[in-house]
């Protein structure tokens, strides 16, 4: 038996579409039950949870754990306007998630969701309701982009084994973590030549393109992208940093 269910966040009000198999295949109903015929008819109806008919108040006091909650909230707050103007009312279901025994990497997953559907207003917003949470530490590591939080795993690598082949092995492994992240298959054949791959100049390059590549070939020919502006100062701190 399949269970299916629809967890809809319109926009424009509550959700109007048909629910059961007869209505989807528009079947003369008072026909069918008039004639006998309806109970032959397999009868399936997915179960919705409208979010749009029930309150923000509701949803923040449903029985289940406080990420659940938390999420069901910022789901229902269908613009961006709205989402930055009730996301400070959220700061007690945020220490509740924090306080849950996964509670940072939840608030990691949160933070993510933010950041990529929401503007530079949401991120500003998102770090005065994680200031009400946890330290000034705590927020500026929940802060971070992927792309921060990559680059730096690869030099921490690179700088324990202390050589050049380090800090490469470590910026090659970022590279196809982050393409990994952003859903770019990469075959066999080009894992061998990214993590063969020693020179940081390229591997720098590789890092910049994957952060927006929807194609392995945007990455390693480059087409279909441009050099972001910053490339070339992050290229000199990679080279300072091997040779430091």
């Amino acid at each position: 038996m399949l269970a299916r269910r629809v967890l809809y966040h319109g926009p424009r009000g509550p959700w109007t579409a048909p629910r059961r198999l007869e209505e989807l295949l528009e079947l003369p109903l008072k026909q069918a039950r008039r004639e006998g015929w309806l109970k032959h008819v397999v009868r399936l109806e997915y179960v919705l949870f409208d979010l749009m008919a029930r309150s923000e108040r509701e949803l923040k006091t449903l029985p289940c754990p406080p990420l659940v909650r938390l999420t069901l909230v910022l789901l229902r707050l269908t613009s961006t306007r709205a989402l930055n103007r009730r996301l400070m009312h959220q700061v007690d279901l945020f220490k509740e998630v924090d306080g849950s025994p996964q509670g940072r990497k939840e608030l990691e997953a949160v933070v993510y969701y933010l950041r990529e559907r929401g503007t530079k207003t949401t991120g500003e917003v998102t770090r005065r309701v994680l200031g009400c949470v946890m330290r000034e530490q705590g927020v500026e590591e929940l802060m971070w982009t992927e792309g921060q939080r990559l680059r730096a795993e690869g030099r921490r690598v690179g700088r324990a084994e202390g050589r050049v082949e380090g800090l490469a092995k470590g910026l090659a492994k970022a590279v196809l973590r982050l393409l990994s992240a952003r859903g770019v298959r990469v075959g066999d054949v080009s894992r061998r030549r990214i993590l063969r791959c020693t020179d940081l100049v390229t591997l720098d390059r590789w890092f910049e393109r994957a952060l927006h590549a929807e194609r392995l070939s945007e990455v390693l020919d480059g087409s279909g992208t441009s050099s972001h502006p910053g490339t070339r100062k992050r290229t000199a701190r990679v080279k300072k940093a091997a040779h430091s």
